[in-house]
């Protein structure tokens, strides 16, 4: 299922948003050609509390942008960088993706795997799940700067808990016990043969 955003907030002076069908698109690049660096940043705050399998997904462009990387993560709130980052806690950033090397002919496709990600931070999902796109050059497009277009986040509502007060139906077998739960979020099918639990 796609995921919305409950937050999309931009910083910087160089920023078209636009929520399309296909997702969010975006264009980042200095809007005045005087050499000074400016920072494109735009972070979209996701509830990820009882969701996996996430993943975004999006296409990028550059227009001949100078790489500039992320410090050692985690970074800070204010980092200057070509790339995607997250955070689980609007503090720590943590880069899942460089934006320093794309093509200027044609787009580039991502589909970022975010479980193996905050996985491997040891960190986890929860209600202020922040993702950033960010832009950092000197210069207006068609000499530096990024589109990307089709922003997308995609997931797995987890199954809510087997709790007493949950509302059940059991059909039974010998083996094994089938059990059709619905609670808020859907509707659960769970087989259990007395070790195990197995969403259906």
């Amino acid at each position: 299922m796609i995921i919305p955003a409950a937050i999309i907030e931009q910083s910087g002076p160089g920023i078209d948003l636009s929520n399309q069908p296909e997702g969010l698109t975006l264009q980042m690049s200095d809007p005045v050609q005087d050499f000074e660096y400016a920072r494109n940043a735009v972070t979209l705050t996701f509830d990820l509390s009882g969701f996996e399998h996430v993943r975004v997904a999006f296409e990028a462009l550059e227009y001949g942008d100078e790489p500039h990387e992320p410090p050692p993560g985690p970074f800070g709130n204010a980092a200057n960088f070509d790339g995607v980052a997250f955070s689980t806690d609007g503090v720590d950033w943590y880069e899942i993706q460089g934006l320093r090397s794309l093509r200027s002919d044609r787009y580039t496709a991502y589909d970022l795997d975010l479980d193996a990600a905050v996985a491997a931070l040891g960190l986890s999902y929860g209600s202020a799940f922040r993702i950033r796109f960010c832009q950092y050059d000197d210069n207006p497009a068609p000499m530096d700067g990024f589109s990307i277009q089709g922003i997308q986040l995609t997931g797995d509502a987890c199954p809510p808990e087997l709790l007493n007060n949950g509302v059940m139906e059991g059909h039974y077998s010998t083996a094994i016990q089938t059990i059709t739960m619905t609670a808020t979020g859907g509707t659960w099918t769970v087989a259990y043969d007395g070790a195990r639990l197995a969403r259906r």
